[in-house]
């Protein structure tokens, strides 16, 4: 009788001790995912592609509500009013690294819309209006103030939101692939795309139209989806993730390295990469979430290192979207966490 006594009572003290441990595992797990959750916070406005900052606000398009303001102090999200209660599908603003924005305008309709519908938000009424003109829109850079637009059958030109043409071509690209723009600034950037018989690709650089060229023929292969410049060296990115080095004084591009972990497909494969830099360094985010440092360089001695800066270990589980910098702030908007922010002066990162 008392073996069985024994027995049970050891049964039953495996029971409870059993019970205790898958207590305490639940509990340290419910711990570990809700540390996640914590760090790495869904935002309901989805996608986030950054347009401008003006004072304490950021301006954006949202995958999920559309063109919204997000206040920097508060963390608050607010509806931009709109003309129309259409889609929008292309921005651009005033801003500069050095200076606030003080309007953005957006196209709604389509890439293929015969003219799109152009209107301006003002942060300072806080209302969108009627632009003074209305384009057949192709692509915008949002920070820089560049409208890539049709100009008529296989034209095309870079425009301001004032209306004044960086560049036009006539017959250089093709007319039923039309091109894209990439830019670091305003001033410098690039305008890419099929050549008007489809044969290849044509690269042209700012207002000067000075025509992209390499000694290797795969140059010519795809488009240019990003770019850095640092005085006169310039580095350029192809769809494919292989970096190109050259110099502004005779834009000749030798073939750098390609860029490990770089997307397997994107979609569309020519649309622009995002990507910010300081210095002597560009920085983008790999299809691994890593991010990659790479120098702007004339020459195939240009390295692609993943970088040790400490924002890489804060973002390193956040897919990005879009970069507005402002001074030493690099505003970061990403697909389903928000809005963060890199800190030029010692590269750490943090959200709102």
């Amino acid at each position: 009788m008392d073996t069985k006594r024994t027995i049970r009572i050891a049964i039953l003290l495996m029971i409870m001790l059993l019970s205790f441990i898958s207590l305490g595992c639940n509990t340290e797990n419910q711990g570990v995912f809700k540390r996640i959750s914590e760090s790495v916070i869904q935002v309901d406005v989805g996608s986030v592609d950054l347009i401008m900052k003006n004072g304490n606000k950021l301006y954006a398009n949202t995958g999920k509500s559309g063109l919204q303001s997000f206040d920097t102090v508060t963390g608050d999200w607010a509806s931009i009013p709109r003309s129309e209660d259409e889609a929008v599908y292309h921005y651009t603003s005033d801003g500069t690294v050095s200076t606030d924005g003080t309007a953005f305008i957006y196209a709604t309709g389509g890439t293929g819309s015969a003219t799109n519908d152009l209107y301006a938000y003002v942060p300072g009424t806080a209302s969108s209006v009627d632009h003074t003109v209305d384009y057949q829109v192709i692509a915008m850079v949002p920070q820089h103030n560049l409208i890539l637009r049709r100009t008529g059958t296989g034209g095309y030109a870079v425009t301001t939101i004032a209306g004044t043409d960086h560049v036009t071509f006539a017959t250089e690209f093709s007319e039923t692939i039309p091109p894209s723009i990439i830019a670091s600034n305003p001033t410098d950037f690039i305008v890419t795309g099929k050549s008007a018989d489809n044969s290849k690709f044509l690269h042209f650089f700012g207002s000067s139209k000075d025509a992209l060229d390499s000694t290797d023929a795969d140059f010519d292969d795809t488009a240019l989806v990003a770019m850095g410049i640092d005085g006169t060296e310039i580095v350029v990115i192809d769809a494919n993730g292989k970096t190109w080095q050259g110099e502004t004084n005779d834009f000749v591009f030798d073939a750098g390295v390609s860029i490990s972990g770089w997307p397997a497909s994107r979609y569309p494969s020519d649309a622009p990469y995002p990507v910010f830099t300081e210095g002597t360094l560009l920085y983008l985010q790999d299809g691994n979430n890593d991010f990659q440092e790479i120098t702007i360089a004339d020459g195939i001695a240009a390295s692609v290192s993943k970088t040790a800066k400490p924002f890489a270990a804060r973002l390193a589980n956040i897919a990005i979207k879009s970069y507005v910098r402002r001074g030493t702030d690099v505003y970061v908007g990403t697909m389903q966490n928000g809005i963060f922010w890199i800190d030029l002066s010692d590269f750490s990162s943090d959200s709102f």
